[in-house]
């Protein structure tokens, strides 16, 4: 900050270095929400963005006119219910996995072992595949260690004296009988394999493996829920923060503000460091009880799975609707950008509209008509596509009235010959 001197009385400021420090310093405060811009779009405050603070103070009547329960019940209710709800659904699921009643879910190893992936329709896979062959083998005593260690199930096993005795079990010769058991090794063998004495084996066998603890020790690892929560939630610090949470969500369905802004600045903003925290936490509870009924209902994955289809299919049409240039921006600031996307992305909207439109009195045509395979089908056919469209030679702006009968077009699918050939038809879907 200092130039040199050959005094350190005579020391000046470099005003060139502090100025530097200071623009730096402005960054930093800009970035973190310290400082604001009041005409920036950016760097505004963060409550600029949402509900005005004079009207947020009749916030009971802004949460009525929205009407969504979530906003006007208490929050530690919300959460109740929340956790009740989880817990429920977590139980149900595991009991459905365990039970075989869900049968698009596939299951491996054992223990705490155990993974699980859901079925999709796929050549049949051959017994005990060649891909495990590539992991490095584990011996089954590492194995039995490592799943005690996770479950605890080795305290299940109680001397039969119970209170009356004060040994304390020998995990070692509890998993070695185990094994010598349940392998049919018996417990000469182990003895000779193990190092252990046979009566030490014997003598545990008789006083800890009985039907109630290998029962309870079987339910100490199999309660260890396959499909599990990783962590607690955070009720406390959603409590906390829930004010604030209802105002930003209130601004939202308002429409004050976008969802874009409000993850960008409060992922930057230090300052509101704990509300973002609190929001994310009230995020993954939600997403986490979507998850849930995402691996026990295939109907409903299948259906996410056609939207996911689709999405792709409105990435295509977004890349056919830009192929000039290869789809590649010929701006080179963010702000242009921003513009160019949201013009390809009219476009594509519109287009949509254009066949939701069409496909609407077709679906009614055939409705009326009582033809249910046409009405499956139409059920089946998604508005992202733009083969009908021409997105290629000239264009004529000429102001005046649309030209398009949506009516007569619909009526054409009248015609049983237009409505075979409709189906039966196949190209290319155009330029990608």
């Amino acid at each position: 900050m200092y130039s040199a001197a050959e005094k350190r009385k005579d020391k000046r400021l470099d005003v060139d270095r502090y100025e530097f420090l200071v623009y730096r310093l402005l960054r930093n405060a800009l970035e973190a929400g310290n400082v604001y811009v009041r005409d920036s779009n950016d760097f505004r405050s963060f409550e600029d963005d949402l509900i005005s603070a004079e009207r947020w103070k009749d916030k009971e009547a802004v949460l009525r006119e929205i009407g969504a329960p979530i906003l006007l019940a208490p929050i530690q209710e919300t959460l109740a219910a929340f956790r009740k709800e989880l817990e429920a659904k977590f139980k149900r699921v595991h009991e459905r996995i365990e039970n075989g009643d869900n049968k698009h879910i596939k299951v491996t190893g054992t223990g705490d072992n155990r993974r699980w992936s859901l079925v999709y329709p796929t050549q049949e896979e051959p017994i005990n595949s060649p891909f495990y062959g590539q992991l490095p083998g584990i011996g089954i005593a590492d194995l039995l260690w490592f799943v005690a260690e996770k479950t605890d199930f080795l305290s299940a096993f109680t001397h039969v004296l119970e209170r009356y005795v004060k040994q304390e079990a020998d995990p070692r010769l509890i998993l070695a009988c185990i094994v010598a058991l349940g392998t049919n090794m018996g417990l000469w063998k182990m003895a000779e394999v193990s190092g252990l004495s046979y009566s030490s084996l014997l003598t545990t066998a008789r006083n800890f493996l009985r039907a109630e603890t290998l029962h309870a020790g079987n339910d100490g690892i199999s309660v260890d829920y396959l499909i599990k929560p990783a962590r607690k939630t955070f009720d406390a610090l959603i409590v906390k923060e829930w004010p604030n949470i209802q105002r930003i969500l209130a601004s939202l369905a308002q429409k004050e503000v976008t969802q874009a802004t409000i993850v960008r600045k409060l992922s930057s903003y230090s300052r509101q460091n704990q509300t973002k925290k609190a929001l994310w936490e009230l995020d993954n509870i939600r997403r986490t009880n979507h998850i849930l009924d995402f691996i026990d209902d295939p109907v409903l994955r299948q259906s996410i799975q056609k939207a996911l289809n689709r999405g792709e299919a409105y990435h295509r049409m977004r890349r056919a609707i830009s192929y000039v240039n290869s789809g590649k921006f010929r701006v080179k600031t963010e702000a242009e950008q921003q513009i160019w996307n949201e013009c390809s992305r009219l476009i594509a909207n519109a287009i949509i509209y254009y066949n939701t439109l069409l496909l609407s009195r077709v679906y009614d045509q055939k409705l009326a008509a009582g033809d249910e395979e046409a009405i499956k089908i139409l059920r089946n056919t998604s508005p992202v596509a733009w083969r009908n469209v021409n997105l290629f030679g000239n264009f004529d702006f000429t102001a005046g009235t649309s030209s398009v009968d949506i009516e007569a077009m619909a009526a054409r699918y009248n015609n049983p010959d237009f409505w075979r050939r409709s189906m039966q038809e196949e190209g290319d879907d155009g330029p990608e």
